[in-house]
């Protein structure tokens, strides 16, 4: 933060990294699919966005540049499995919502938190989100009330302008409720 200032004006983009628990951690299957673990991502890089808004100048772009739900080459059958696609889309949604231009995962093959498998190749589900994302979500986000409060954080949803076609949205809804 003490340094922005002085850089601001060489700066095309300002980027960080940001990971929200350990791969290590035997509960976190049990965690990922939790509002708590959601908001983690965005209650860990509040500041962040504090300190680019405070000291960057028109038209630097906010990158994360290396991000997952766990460090430590993620957790078999968690960050590589369907429930890691609830926290992808919703990292997703909720840094575009702060003015992130971009998003670059972790990596794209190893460790088992990479958008392909490791071993065959094939596409874990995190690599899908991330395709609807790129194909879909159009530059602008739209702002949608904050509906997850009135559902204590297991409903949100994200609006985008289409890249597909103009005047079409495209929604994100993630319903990570086990009553709903």
């Amino acid at each position: 933060q003490e340094w922005l200032p002085i850089v601001k004006d060489y700066l095309d983009v300002y980027t960080y990294h940001n990971y929200d628990d350990s791969g290590q951690d035997a509960g976190l299957a049990a965690k990922i699919v939790t509002p708590q673990y959601l908001d983690s991502t965005y209650n860990r890089v509040k500041s962040v966005f504090a300190a680019f808004n405070e000291n960057a100048n028109p038209g630097t772009e906010l990158w994360v540049g290396e991000i997952a739900a766990a460090w430590h080459s993620g957790r078999e059958n968690v960050t590589n499995a369907f429930e890691s696609s609830f926290w992808y889309a919703d990292a997703l949604g909720r840094m575009a919502a702060n003015n992130h231009t971009g998003f670059c995962r972790q990596t794209l093959i190893g460790g088992a938190y990479g958008l392909l498998n490791r071993v065959t190749y094939e596409p874990n589900p995190d690599y899908y989100t991330a395709k609807l994302f790129h194909d879909l979500a159009g530059d602008m986000q739209l702002n949608v009330s904050n509906i997850s409060d009135n559902y204590g954080g297991y409903f949100r949803a994200y609006a985008y302008c289409s890249r597909i076609s103009s005047g079409h949205v495209g929604l994100v809804l993630i319903n990570i409720s086990p009553n709903v």
